[in-house]
């Protein structure tokens, strides 16, 4: 699939979007995100494996998210959904309204893991799945043989009490490229599989391309983002109560605007269409 090449002004339109449709519909967003959250929250907990399990599922939670995203511009599906949930006439009413509450409940899990309704889509994420741990996990191999530990994780020879030499100097650069690299791989992998019908190692071809030839308006935007992702780790290396709110507050506003701003971006690059001026309810 071909990516078209954007400007730098489309990276606040693709904000401005992001957040117009979060708007509109905040309580399925927020409740996805609330769930991923305190999952990475809990996964945070297990010292290495916890974010390996992280960066295998999050692929899957992504991609739910991503056709949340695509079925909030679509009438029909909408009916669908709410289908799903609309009581009987001839039901009680009682019955009625716990049914509802609880369906209104389950709404955000419903959406969160959707591709598992889909044999042909579920086969293909956890292909993602498994490609973008085996990946991170090369990358981090590579790293720890260049740095001594994981610069991710904040664990090198640097706060180890040794004094970094050149070459550890020079693997972290290293390691820091590789990281861009797999990003670059990886930023469009669920959207091109999910939504593009793309076999999962084109995509990562195609993804690695779009964001090649949309460097600077793909920098404005995840900078926007990743300004505040620091702040939040710095408060909690000194304050970890007050990052744990900060990420049950601030970054339940953050997380999803970023995900739906990078559906938009998909759109633009790879769909060539125009951004609404409004979205359809689920």
């Amino acid at each position: 699939m071909y990516a078209h090449k954007t400007t730098i002004n489309q990276a606040i339109t693709w904000i401005a979007s992001a957040w117009r449709l979060f708007r509109k519909q905040p309580v399925p967003w927020l409740g996805m995100t609330l769930i991923y959250v305190v999952v990475a929250l809990l996964l945070k907990q297990i010292p290495f494996m916890g974010d390996l399990v992280l960066i295998l599922i999050t692929p899957l939670m992504l991609a739910g998210a991503l056709l949340t995203a695509r079925s909030m511009e679509r009438p029909a599906a909408n009916g669908a959904i709410a289908n799903e949930t609309s009581p009987s006439p001839e039901a009680d009413v009682g019955s009625n309204r716990r049914d509802a509450l609880l369906a209104h409940a389950l709404k955000p899990v419903r959406l969160l893991f959707q591709a598992f309704t889909s044999q042909e889509k579920v086969l293909v994420v956890v292909v993602v799945c498994i490609l973008t741990l085996g990946l991170a996990m090369v990358v981090k191999i590579v790293e720890y043989f260049l740095v001594g530990g994981f610069i991710v994780s904040g664990l090198t020879v640097t706060n180890l009490g040794a004094t970094p030499s050149v070459s550890v100097l020079l693997g972290m650069l290293a390691v820091s490229v590789l990281y861009v690299l797999l990003v670059m791989g990886l930023f469009y992998i669920v959207h091109l599989t999910m939504l593009g019908n793309h076999d999962p190692m084109s995509a990562i071809a195609d993804s690695f391309s779009a964001c090649l030839r949309n460097a600077w308006p793909l920098a404005v935007f995840t900078t926007a983002f990743v300004i505040p992702y620091a702040v939040i780790e710095s408060v909690f290396s000194a304050l970890p109560w007050l990052g744990y709110a900060l990420v049950l507050s601030f970054g339940l506003l953050i997380i999803p605007v970023f995900v739906i701003g990078t559906y938009y971006s998909y759109k633009d690059i790879f769909e060539s269409q125009p951004l609404p001026s409004d979205v359809a309810p689920v």
